[in-house]
């Protein structure tokens, strides 16, 4: 591959020469420049894309800038740009030095690995105000609290704070919605193990966890929120909570806008619950 573009670094150099050399001009001697250097972006691209940024820019001079831009690309690319001290690390004491983070790297392992700081209460205020208008290092400490004390009713905060102009605080909100769908994973895999240990404690449990979820949490699909929902019905119904499994089969068919299955739902309720459920509303 190299032959190659030292060919056309030679074949440049010599339309060059020949262009100035015969008269033909700088408009002669640029056009076949920017050919020979067109050829040399389509092999690299093609077949060797080392090189990365550096390559790109110092390929406008042509084959020649294009080689010394994938010699420093790749001197970068293995290190040869700076010090590795963990290499050096690892040759004296037998192991690797730590890899500190920095900047937004840093925010996002602590968020992901639970290290999490609070706010002090004096400096609290309403969440939507923060994640809006405070600074970014406030900003930050109100997302790590709505992760660390998630509810699926806080979902959209983190979905706003997605869209926030500051890249840091887009990457950490982004960190914190994996880290909320992570953490829902967590708790439904203790839950189904509980449930296979015989834990019948853990069946309702689940249903409930699942409803919130499927009702609430929108930095989950529409498919995976209605598959929430319909998991949740069938654990609802099988840890003896048949109302609530009612009410969230209702909600799933007004959403589906299936008024046939409402009716057929609300056909099944006794008479004598839609009356207590009016006695209880009378009296409050």
């Amino acid at each position: 591959m190299t032959a190659r573009y030292v060919a056309l670094a030679i074949l440049n150099l010599a339309w060059i020469g020949t262009a100035m050399l015969f008269g033909m001009g700088a408009g002669a001697a640029l056009f076949g420049h920017a050919l020979l250097s067109a050829l040399t972006y389509d092999l690299w691209l093609r077949s060797d894309p080392h090189g990365g940024f550096a390559a790109a820019i110092l390929g406008v001079a042509g084959p020649i800038g294009l080689v010394l831009g994938q010699m420093i690309g790749r001197g970068s690319e293995r290190g040869w740009a700076r010090m590795s001290a963990s290499d050096h690390h690892a040759r004296v004491f037998g192991r690797p030095a730590p890899n500190p983070r920095r900047g937004a790297a840093r925010e996002m392992a602590r968020l992901l690995d639970g290290r999490v700081y609070f706010p002090v209460s004096e400096r609290l205020d309403s969440l939507v105000a923060i994640l809006r208008h405070a600074p970014v290092a406030e900003r930050r400490r109100a997302l790590e609290t709505v992760v660390r004390s998630f509810e699926p009713g806080l979902s959209p905060l983190v979905a706003q704070v997605l869209n926030d102009p500051d890249q840091t605080i887009r990457a950490l909100a982004a960190a914190a919605s994996a880290r909320i769908v992570h953490n829902l994973g967590e708790h439904r895999a203790a839950l189904e193990a509980r449930i296979a240990r015989g834990d019948a404690a853990a069946v309702p449990a689940l249903g409930r966890l699942l409803a919130e979820h499927g009702r609430a949490n929108i930095l989950l699909s529409d498919m995976q929120r209605a598959a929430l929902r319909e998991e949740a019905v069938l654990l609802l119904a099988r840890g003896d909570l048949v109302g609530e499994a009612e009410r969230l089969a209702i909600e799933m068919a007004w959403d589906g806008r299936d008024y046939d299955a409402i009716d057929r739902i609300s056909a099944r309720v006794p008479e004598d619950a839609d009356a207590a459920w009016w006695r209880t509303e009378a009296a409050r």
